[in-house]
């Protein structure tokens, strides 16, 4: 066992030694292939980031996608993002909506505009 292990107490398992099989970025997008949803479903990405998910989703699948992100500084580089796709895949973007929210503020903005 090495000092490392003996130090923090944890004993060292055949379980702690096998690998969890971490999956790619890709698997979203095959499990979602397997779902075959039509063109033009809509997708909620909350926690949306820098829209990443939401432009492969919308390009991959030509789902129109909302990304809801609380944070600030992801929505600006989402805006940046969504810019350049803008100029590149006018088409693509205009599927595409994010806006600054939580998801419970979100929810509630949502009932009562209904």
């Amino acid at each position: 066992m090495s000092s490392e292990v003996r130090q923090s107490g944890l004993a060292q398992t055949p379980e702690l030694s096998e690998s969890l099989g971490p999956r790619g970025f890709d698997l979203m997008f095959d499990l979602v292939a397997e779902l075959d949803l039509p063109p033009g479903s809509t997708v909620l990405d909350v926690g949306a980031r820098e829209a990443y998910h939401c432009i492969e989703l919308s390009r991959r699948f030509g789902f129109i996608t909302h990304g809801i992100e609380p944070v600030r500084r992801h929505l600006g580089n989402a805006a940046d993002a969504l810019d350049a796709l803008a100029a590149a895949e006018p088409e693509v973007a205009a599927r595409i909506c994010m806006q600054r929210a939580s998801l419970s503020g979100w929810a509630y903005q949502t009932r009562v505009s209904t």
